[in-house]
């Protein structure tokens, strides 16, 4: 029989209950920006609520929402902050549970070929989406942040 692993939930609303301020067009992603501690806490709340599996919080790290300069010139460091705030707090319940070094996903958000960022994807960030990708699902592990 197969083991059922526990995703993570919401992270937009809970971000919001915990005090963080989201607004269109960054949506999520200003709390990296602005309230990186907050986005970690969500993080700790849903692994202390049993999930087995956390995913980070850089669905809207594209530059429909946070714009193409600041894509260029921020995309990669917000990303890394993404992966290493959800693997300090999967390293932090090590303790807890020993299924929890496995528990730290990274997601991309779709790249331009993908009908949600179509049109909000230049080429380049979308080649380096994909890289970024790969980079990610490949050589560095299943579990490693940037």
């Amino acid at each position: 029989m197969k083991s059922v692993r526990i995703l993570d939930g919401g992270m937009s609303r809970e971000l919001v209950r915990l005090g963080a301020h989201l607004r269109q067009p960054e949506w999520s992603a200003l709390a990296l920006i602005e309230s990186p501690a907050i986005v970690r806490r969500v993080h700790e709340e849903f692994i202390a609520a049993g999930a087995d599996i956390i995913t980070t919080n850089s669905y809207a790290l594209v530059p429909f929402h946070i714009g193409e300069e600041r894509f260029r010139l921020e995309g990669r460091r917000l990303m890394s902050l993404a992966g290493r705030l959800a693997r300090e707090a999967a390293d932090v319940s090590v303790d807890r549970r020993c299924s929890l070094p496995d528990r730290c996903r990274r997601f991309l958000a779709p790249t331009s070929r993908s009908a949600s960022c179509r049109t909000a994807c230049t080429t380049t960030s979308a080649r380096w989406l994909r890289n970024s990708r790969r980079r990610w699902m490949s050589g560095s592990g299943k579990h490693s942040a940037w």
